[in-house]
């Protein structure tokens, strides 16, 4: 099936052209040439086709969607959001006590992704701190809408921010090489095997030369093939190991990774990693 756009002007709007339509636009665009998209230009117009075959969009693998989904249904209406923004919750991650501040300090901010980000509790505490206001722009993404909308009504007039509904499985629509440093807590601990690949693959498109990402993930190998809901704390399949061999697989060198005993002993780990 063959599908195509036309009267698309060049600068990334149709016919209207409020500010909002245009980037809005703009985005779409890029996301969808990232994903295979064809274009062809003649005078003003870029006429788009890409083929859907099988039932998969945009060649996206069926089987890494239905996982991505699963996840994120578990998570759609959880409590976990409001109990998370409980300070001796948010100090698990911020204070001199635990690794996460300090691997966090390794990272160059001026372009900072958010990945998974909820309710925006992260990015709520990095704006409130001192220390933290060299920090440029922050892009905050997540699977969910509800909380996408959440973060875009929390950070409403703060300009730094960007809020973007994601696909679950990659960073679009944020193009190559736009970001210095990405970072993710407390969810790709419950992510499948093959939306970690994913992530890590895509990760190192967007960051520039030097780039740096850190991930806290599962450690947990115990029980290969059962639902992670089964496991403790709800931590899927991974281990330390498989998680350095796929970044390095990837391109990225492996800067430093940590155990970590969440309420299972060495069930979390922590890895900093830097694009090559």
């Amino acid at each position: 099936m063959m599908i195509r756009w036309k009267r698309v002007h060049l600068d990334g709007t149709r016919d209207y052209g409020s500010s909002t339509a245009r980037v809005h636009y703009l985005d779409v665009i890029r996301c969808l040439l990232n994903q295979g998209l064809r274009a062809a230009i003649a005078g003003d117009t870029m006429t788009f086709s890409f083929s859907v075959e099988r039932g998969k969009h945009l060649g996206e693998n069926s089987e890494l969607i239905d996982h991505v989904r699963a996840i994120n249904d578990d998570w759609r209406q959880s409590k976990y959001y409001d109990a998370a923004e409980a300070p001796d919750w948010v100090a698990t991650f911020w204070s001199d006590a635990k690794p996460f501040e300090r691997l966090f300090g390794a990272l160059n901010r001026r372009v900072l992704v958010e990945l998974a980000c909820g309710h925006g509790r992260h990015t709520a505490f990095l704006l409130s701190q001192r220390a933290y206001r060299d920090t440029g722009r922050i892009i905050l993404l997540d699977v969910n809408e509800e909380n996408a909308a959440f973060c875009r009504k929390r950070f409403v007039g703060v300009p730094a921010v960007q809020v973007y509904r994601n696909s679950g499985h990659d960073f679009q629509p944020i193009g190559d090489g736009e970001v210095t440093a990405i970072f993710c807590y407390d969810a790709m601990v419950h992510f499948e095997y093959d939306t970690v690949i994913s992530y890590i693959k895509d990760a190192r498109r967007i960051l520039t030369p030097g780039g740096r990402a850190l991930f806290h993930h599962s450690n947990y190998d115990k029980a290969p093939g059962r639902r992670y809901t089964d496991n403790p704390d709800s931590r899927n399949f991974m281990s330390k190991a498989l998680f350095a061999h796929i970044a390095m697989r990837s391109g990225f060198t492996v800067l430093d990774q940590l155990v970590l005993d969440w309420t299972t002993r060495e069930s979390d780990c922590l890895t900093l990693l830097e694009k090559v």
